[in-house]
C-alpha cells in the first residue's frame, strides 16, 4: 500500500465535500453529498441516543473532517469524547492549518474548555498495538458508548489487518457501535471502472474482491463479534431522505446523469455494526432488507451469453441514437463520448456508418454530412421514414438547453445531408422522450411521441403524432399514466408498447401500458401482463416478430446492485423472462446505449463496446421455463387431487382468462413475474396459505414463490 497515495485521497475527498470548486462534476457533488449525510445522519442518531451521558466518538482515517465543528452546534461536547485517527503527516497538516485560523488555534489549543474534548492522534491503523496505546494516553474509557467510524478508509488496508481491527473493537469495547462506508460490487461493469480509477490513482481496494457485497460484509462483522449488524446502500439512503430534501437537492443545480448517479450509489455501502446498549441506535438507523436468493433449480434463474467482439475499439460513445438501415448499415447519431482530434470527451456531432462483415467484424466509418446539422445532441430519437432518410427529433445540448426542431437527414453511400425542418404546432422541446413509426388511420405515415424531460418540466406525460407526409403535429387528448423519461417504446401490430421509464420522483415504474387507435382516436390502456415487469428505466428495446427484447437499463432497489438485464418480453403470452447477461469479455454498462435485431442476433452498442446476443438462446430460455411448468399444470389437471399434509383434496385448477366461475372461493397464486405464464388459480377447501404451500410443491418449475 502506498501511504501517500492513500493520504492523497483526503484531499481529494475534503475538495469535494466543500463543493465550492466550478470543476467539480454535479454527480460527484451529489455523491459527497449523500456521503456526508449518511455519516452526519448517524452522528445526530448516536448523539441523540446518548444524550446527557459520558460518549466517545472515535474517527479512524479521519483526514481533514470537521464532525467536532458539527458537534459543537449539535450537542454539548462536555458530554462527547472525540479523537480522530490518521497517518502522522495528515495530522501535522491538519494541526497546521487549525494554528493558522485564530479561532481554530484559540478552540484547539485549551485555551477553551472544548480542547479537553477532543484528540489527534497520528497512527497508522495497522499498527494495533500503537493504536491502543494511544487510544489510552487519551484516557478512553472502554465501558462507555463508544462509535467507531471509518469513512472509506479499512477497504486500502489489508484485508488481515483490517480483521483484526474489527475484532480487537468488539471485544474491547461492551458498548459500541462501529460505522463504516465502503465500496461494493466489484464485478460487474461499473465495478470494473471503479477498481481501475483506484488503482490508477495507487490506492487499490484491497478488500472488496474479498468482501463484494452488503451480506457478506454483514457476515464479516458477525463473525468478529458484533452482535447486530445491518447496512444499506446509498441509492437506499437517498430514498429514505425525506420528499422536500430530496426536492431541494433535486433543484441546487443541473442534472441528468441519472443512470451514473444509480450505478454509482449502488456501488457503495453504510454498515453500522453494534453491541452491548449501542443496539439502541437501530430504530434510528437506514435498513434495507435483502432479496431472497432464489433455489438455483428454479427456473425463474437464467443466464444469457453476451459477446463481446474482438475488433478494435470502434466504438466510444453513450446517450445516442441509432437506427438499422434496409441492407443493415447502422447508423450513428450525437451522443458524449471521445473525440480523437481534441483528445478529451464532451458531446459529439458527428455522425458514424456501422457495418458487418460476413466473419461478423464491425467496421466503423463518418459519414460526411452538408447541411444545417442538428448539433451535439444527447438523448435524441431517430427513425427511419423510408428512402434512406432518417428523421431525428428532441435532444438536448445541455440539461437547461433542449432541441426542439426536426430534422431530415438524406443517406447515400458514405455522404449525407441534413435539413431543418418547419413543423406546425410543435412538441415542447424534450430528450430522453421516444419516437415511433406508426401508420396514423388516413393512411399516412407518422411518428408518435410520447414522455421525456425538458428544461422545465423532469417528466413529461403527453403525447404527439407527427404527420411524416404532411409535416403536421397534433397533441393527441390521451396522457400517460404517469409524466415518464428514459422509457423505451415498440410498435406491435399497429400499437406502441411503452415500457418503463422514470418518473417525476425520479422513481424508475413498472408500467406496460398500450396506445393504439381507432377511428382518428387514440387511447391508453395497461397492456396486461401476467406479472409486473421489475421496475426500471433506460433501457433500450428491439422487437422481432412476438418477441419484445429489453436490453439494460437500471433496476433500482435489487441485491445486486442498480444492475442491468436482459428481459424477454413474449407479447403473445405476455409474460417474460428474466437473463442475467454473461460476458465474455468485460461486462458492458449497457445504459446510454441502443440495440437492433439484425438477422439471427441482437446487437448492442454501448459506451466502447459491440455486444451480441443470440436470438435462438433467447427462444431457447423460454422453451425450457415454459414447458416443464405446462407439463406439470397439465398432469395436476388430469388427476385433479392434490395432497395437503398427507391429506388429499379435489382440487380446481385453472389458468387466469379460463376460469368461468371467479367467485370469491377461488384461490389466486401468483408467479413471480419470470416464469412466463399466466397467473395459475386453485379452488380448495383450505386456507390460502396452506393452498400456496401445495402449489408450491405441486408445481417446483414456479420456483415455490408466491
Amino acid at each position: 500500500m502506498s501511504c501517500d497515495a492513500v493520504q492523497g485521497t483526503n484531499d481529494s475527498s475534503i475538495a469535494s465535500k466543500l463543493s465550492m470548486s466550478p470543476r467539480r462534476a454535479p454527480i460527484i457533488n451529489r455523491g459527497y453529498y449523500v456521503r456526508v449525510k449518511a455519516v452526519d445522519h448517524l452522528l445526530r442518531a448516536f448523539l441523540q441516543c446518548f444524550s446527557k451521558q459520558h460518549m466517545q466518538v472515535i474517527s479512524l482515517g479521519a483526514g481533514f473532517d470537521t464532525s467536532f465543528l458539527r458537534l459543537i452546534g449539535l450537542h454539548s461536547v462536555q458530554d462527547c469524547h472525540l479523537i480522530e485517527v490518521d497517518f502522522s503527516a495528515v495530522i501535522d497538516r491538519k494541526l497546521a492549518h487549525m494554528k493558522s485560523n485564530p479561532i481554530l488555534d484559540n478552540i484547539f489549543h485549551n485555551s477553551s474548555p472544548l480542547g479537553s474534548f477532543y484528540n489527534l492522534i497520528g497512527c497508522d491503523l495497522r499498527q494495533l498495538g500503537e493504536l491502543q496505546m494511544k487510544l489510552a494516553e487519551c484516557g478512553i474509557d472502554n465501558n462507555a458508548p463508544t462509535l467507531f467510524i471509518a469513512e472509506c478508509v479499512l477497504t486500502y488496508v489489508d484485508v488481515e489487518s483490517v480483521n483484526k481491527l474489527i475484532k480487537w473493537v468488539s471485544m474491547s469495547f461492551q458498548n459500541s457501535a462501529f460505522c463504516t462506508y465502503e465500496q461494493i460490487h466489484p464485478d460487474d461493469a461499473f465495478g470494473h471502472i471503479m477498481l481501475e480509477h483506484f488503482e490508477s490513482q495507487g490506492c487499490p481496494l484491497r478488500n472488496i474482491q474479498h468482501y463484494p457485497t452488503r451480506l457478506v460484509h454483514e457476515e464479516r462483522y458477525t463473525n468478529l463479534g458484533w452482535t447486530l449488524v445491518v447496512s444499506c446502500d446509498m441509492n437506499h439512503l437517498y430514498c429514505s431522505l425525506p420528499a422536500e430534501e430530496q426536492e431541494r437537492v433535486n433543484g441546487l443545480e443541473l442534472f441528468d446523469e441519472y443512470e451514473e448517479w444509480h450505478d454509482k450509489c449502488s456501488h457503495y455501502m453504510l454498515l453500522y455494526a453494534m453491541k452491548g446498549t449501542c443496539e439502541r441506535l437501530l430504530p434510528l438507523l437506514p435498513q434495507q432488507n435483502h432479496v431472497a436468493t432464489l433455489p438455483s433449480t428454479s427456473v425463474l434463474l437464467n443466464t444469457i451469453n453476451v459477446h463481446i467482439t474482438e475488433d478494435p475499439c470502434i466504438f466510444k460513445r453513450f446517450g445516442h441514437s441509432s437506427i438499422c438501415m434496409a441492407n443493415g448499415t447502422v447508423i450513428v447519431t450525437g451522443g458524449f463520448g471521445h473525440t480523437a482530434a481534441a483528445n478529451c470527451h464532451g458531446r459529439l456531432d458527428e455522425t458514424l456508418m456501422l457495418s458487418a462483415s460476413e466473419q461478423g467484424l464491425w467496421s466503423c466509418k463518418t459519414l460526411h454530412t452538408t447541411g444545417t446539422s442538428p448539433g451535439k445532441l444527447m438523448y435524441h430519437t431517430t427513425v427511419p421514414l423510408g428512402n434512406d432518410r432518417i428523421l431525428l427529433y428532441g435532444g438536448r445540448l445541455s440539461p437547461a438547453k433542449a432541441n426542439g426542431s426536426c430534422y431530415v437527414l438524406s443517406v447515400e453511400g458514405e455522404r449525407g445531408e441534413w435539413n431543418v425542418l418547419e413543423i406546425d404546432a410543435s412538441p415542447e422541446p424534450r430528450w430522453r422522450h421516444t419516437a415511433t413509426c406508426v401508420f396514423s388511420d388516413n393512411g399516412h405515415q407518422a411518428v408518435l411521441i410520447t414522455g421525456g424531460s425538458s428544461s422545465t418540466k423532469r417528466a413529461l406525460d403527453d403525447c404527439y403524432l407527427l404527420d411524416t407526409e404532411l409535416w403536421t403535429c397534433q397533441k393527441l387528448d390521451v396522457v400517460l399514466p404517469q409524466g415518464v423519461h428514459s422509457h423505451c417504446a415498440v410498435e406491435h401490430q399497429g400499437s406502441v408498447i411503452l415500457i418503463g421509464g422514470l418518473s417525476s420522483k425520479l422513481e424508475a415504474v413498472t408500467s406496460c401500458t398500450k396506445l393504439h387507435q381507432k377511428n382518428n382516436h387514440w387511447s391508453i390502456e395497461d397492456f396486461g401482463l401476467s406479472h409486473p415487469l421489475p421496475p426500471s428505466y433506460g433501457m433500450a428495446a428491439t422487437v422481432q416478430g412476438n418477441t419484445v427484447y429489453l436490453i439494460g437499463g437500471v433496476q433500482l432497489h435489487c441485491e445486486a446492485g442498480a444492475r442491468s438485464a436482459i428481459i424477454i418480453l413474449d407479447l403473445d403470452r405476455k409474460s417474460w423472462q428474466e437473463c442475467t447477461p454473461k460476458f465474455t469479455g468485460v461486462p458492458a454498462l449497457l445504459h446510454g446505449h441502443t440495440c437492433h435485431c439484425i438477422g439471427e442476433s441482437v446487437f448492442i452498442f454501448d459506451n466502447h463496446t459491440v455486444a451480441v446476443v443470440k436470438m435462438t438462446e433467447c427462444h431457447d430460455i423460454l422453451a425450457t421455463t415454459l414447458e416443464p411448468l405446462l407439463q406439470e399444470i397439465k398432469l395436476l389437471m388430469e388427476s385433479q387431487i392434490i395432497e395437503v399434509e398427507g391429506k388429499q383434496y379435489q382440487v380446481e385448477l385453472f389458468l387466469e382468462g379460463d376460469l368461468k366461475d371467479s367467485g370469491s372461493s377461488a384461490l389466486d397464486w401468483t408467479s413471480l413475474g419470470g416464469a412466463g405464464m399466466r397467473k395459475v388459480l386453485f379452488k380448495l377447501p383450505i386456507s390460502k396459505t396452506s393452498c400456496h404451500k401445495a402449489a408450491a410443491n405441486a408445481l417446483p418449475n414456479y420456483g415455490g414463490y408466491m
